[in-house]
């Protein structure tokens, strides 16, 4: 054999478009390297040997002769690639494993469970087997986005009850829609298959098995072919474009300018990283301890000859993350890390639905500092904030928390949401990292279904997320995914506010205080009103997160009120001054069974100011730089030009707001973050945002 034979897909056979490629995964936040590196490395996974302790992968970047491959092609593709007015790179990328069962199945690819017909003829096909790290048949697209015409060939050897048997066969995956395809036929899908010709076989194409052919096809791109008793699957990506993979969901603005990330400045570094991201648990011996020592095998990874598991010390977070990891798994927790079991008394086999494990790291831990000056660990996490401005946060750090389950892939790092109950920290000379470790052997209590693969099942196509199925599973009725988030959440937020010994009278009313200050007289969502049902003052919300005035659009809120401290809350407002707008109160209320009442009403009553300090900072038309106490400064202080400030008072001279006048010349936007520190923290607060000062009922 000389040449591929190569069938082109009528529409209606492949089942799906090549347009349809790029669609599929098109608005992910995950980068394409970052894709691929996830599903190629879940794949070897997936296709482990059972008795091998190790997987050895290899990822290579190189060039190779354009030519050469030609070469091998019949003349009416060769003819119609030629003729493509683009030019294209001659770089490859190309992805080996080892101790894996390579692409088995029939030759024909008609068994849909076999590896082959998943793979390379079942795109878009969704599978189900247990244990395995996806089940949506999405991932493996991504293959086709990483190169600029869609050369997607497979390499694989296998063993069989006669020994082994090679295999080669390439797929061209394009869209059929755009004037540049191969193929111009009205009929055409977008879809090439490039192989040994058989009329017997899914789309008229079976892999070749000639092991001269598949040696010559291979030296093209250097790469050795299988030998003795070695079994796996090569995957080549010819005609990528380094430069455009590496800025890929990969660069920030600052100054005015895009920037890549750091570790993106070659593809081979971008590739370590990102193995390291979403693969640090499962490149050491240590992996095989998990789940009762019930885990696969582990991954053996280099990049261009350089081991990946020994550049883990250049890369503090994911070092730290390590450490994270292996405390949980030899149930011995590392010096600075604290494990916590999450834990669901109900429908469970055993009560432990996995395990939390964090620690607090220094700047000089994370390599912020010289002589090391490392990117910030948001950065390398993928997670927001992601800008350099973003990232060196001037009021507060997010915790960083990452989960997964036995497949040994990092599903997502989060920085807010459900996992951590958007806590944050204002302690800015350290950053909270934290790892949820799933009990992938636990079952469910009335169908023996296993928690790991409800998991799976509850996953995105994409892999990075978890959310309860509906309608529910019989298993798992529950809400079992919400609920191990909350508690997840209750113990990070514990963590980065932890309690004292003297916080025991007060937790109970802090809890409360915060939850009726976030859900019921947070003004904007709602009006406010007494328990007597009668309508307070408000304003009126539109349900996603921006607030209208009674008179105009002024404002939105970005932010809930955070709870930053057992004494201590924060809030986050948006004032857009337009020309209409020229005054604007922001006022700090107390909020009673009977409405929301005016700190001036305690004073008549003999009380005290609720607030000790009352804190602003925030941005001056996208300008850092506000910083200030309304207590220390001079009712009439201009720090804004056209935009003067005074304080709102009571007579006992106690800041409860501020008042902004607008000159009415300049539009102007103003984004604060406000601090309160409370007296007293069983104190129910309530903000008020308008163009009036409020007036209650005792005024």
């Amino acid at each position: 054999m000389e040449k591929f034979d190569c069938f082109s897909c009528e529409k209606g056979g492949m089942g799906i478009l090549g347009s349809n490629i790029s669609d599929t995964i098109q608005e992910n936040s995950i980068p394409d390297i970052d894709l691929f590196i996830r599903e190629s490395m879940q794949n070897s996974g997936d296709a482990h040997l059972p008795m091998a302790d190790c997987i050895p992968i290899d990822f290579n970047v190189s060039s190779f002769s354009v030519d050469s491959f030609l070469s091998f092609f019949p003349e009416n593709i060769k003819t119609a690639f030629l003729q493509r007015k683009k030019d294209y790179k001659n770089d490859f990328l190309s992805f080996g494993d080892k101790n894996t069962t390579g692409l088995t199945g029939s030759l024909l690819a008609v068994e849909d469970n076999e590896r082959l017909s998943k793979l390379v003829y079942g795109v878009m096909r969704k599978h189900d087997d247990k244990g395995s790290g996806g089940s949506w048949g999405i991932g493996k697209t991504v293959y086709f986005r990483l190169t600029q015409i869609g050369f997607i060939i497979y390499y694989s050897r296998i063993s069989t009850d006669t020994g082994y048997q090679e295999r080669l066969i390439i797929v061209l995956g394009e869209d059929q829609s755009k004037p540049s395809k191969l193929i111009d036929d009205p009929l055409y899908s977008g879809y090439i298959y490039c192989g040994q010709h058989n009329e017997n076989a899914v789309n008229k194409t079976s892999p070749i098995t000639d092991p001269d052919f598949i040696h010559r096809f291979l030296a093209i791109f250097n790469i050795k072919p299988y030998e003795n008793d070695e079994t796996g699957t090569e995957i080549i990506i010819p005609f990528i474009d380094k430069e455009k993979l590496c800025k890929n969901r990969n660069t920030y603005e600052l100054e005015g300018k895009e920037l890549g990330l750091p570790f993106t400045n070659t593809l081979e570094e971008y590739l370590t990283t990102s193995i390291l991201r979403w693969y640090f648990p499962r490149l050491t011996k240590m992996y095989l301890k998990g789940n009762d020592g019930t885990n696969p095998s582990y991954f053996s990874v280099r990049v261009n000859g350089n081991d990946v598991e020994q550049q883990l010390e250049n890369y503090p977070l994911f070092y730290y993350y390590t450490k994270l990891y292996f405390s949980i798994v030899a149930q011995n927790p590392c010096e600075g890390v604290v494990v916590k079991e999450i834990i669901r008394e109900r429908g469970l086999t055993s009560p432990v639905m996995g395990k939390l494990a964090y620690m607090e790291l220094t700047e000089d831990q994370l390599g912020l500092l010289s002589p090391k000056n490392l990117p910030y660990p948001y950065m390398y996490a993928n997670c927001k904030p992601s800008t350099v401005e973003d990232a060196a946060n001037k009021f507060r750090h997010y915790p960083i928390f990452a989960f997964m389950r036995q497949p040994g892939m990092i599903l997502s790092y989060e920085t807010s949401g459900d996992w951590t109950n958007n806590s944050s920290s204002e302690d800015l000379s350290k950053y909270f990292i934290s790892l949820f470790v799933l009990n992938s052997n636990n079952r469910s209590s009335k169908t023996d279904k296993s928690w790991d693969d409800y998991c799976r099942e509850c996953e995105k196509g994409v892999h990075d997320s978890w959310q309860d199925i509906v309608p529910p599973d019989e298993g798992f009725r529950s809400k079992y995914i919400a609920c191990m988030q909350s508690r997840v959440a209750a113990e990070i937020t514990n963590a980065l506010h932890p309690k004292t010994a003297d916080d025991s009278a007060y937790v109970s009313k802090t809890l409360m205080s915060y939850a009726l200050a976030k859900y019921l007289p947070q003004f904007g969502y709602g009006k406010e009103s007494g328990t007597d049902g009668s309508k307070g003052r408000g304003t009126s919300g539109t349900g996603d997160g921006k607030l209208t005035s009674h008179r105009a659009k002024v404002f939105d809120i970005s932010d809930p009120i955070s709870f930053v401290g057992k004494d201590r809350i924060s809030k986050q407002i948006t004032i857009n001054f337009k020309e209409k707008v020229k005054d604007y109160y922001i006022e700090l209320l107390i909020s009673t069974s009977s409405g929301t009442k005016k700190v001036a009403n305690l004073e008549k009553n003999g009380l005290p100011s609720p607030f000790s300090e009352i804190m602003m900072k925030g941005e001056f038309n996208s300008k850092r730089g506000i910083s200030f106490a309304l207590f220390k400064e001079p009712a009439e202080k201009m720090p804004f030009a056209g935009l003067k400030y005074h304080l709102l008072l009571t007579p006992n001279q106690d800041c409860y707001g501020i008042y902004f006048e607008n000159d009415g010349e300049n539009d102007i936007s103003l984004s604060l973050v406000i601090f309160v520190t409370l007296k007293d923290p069983s104190i129910q607060m309530a903000f008020s945002a308008d163009q009036k000062e409020v007036k209650d009922e005792e005024d």
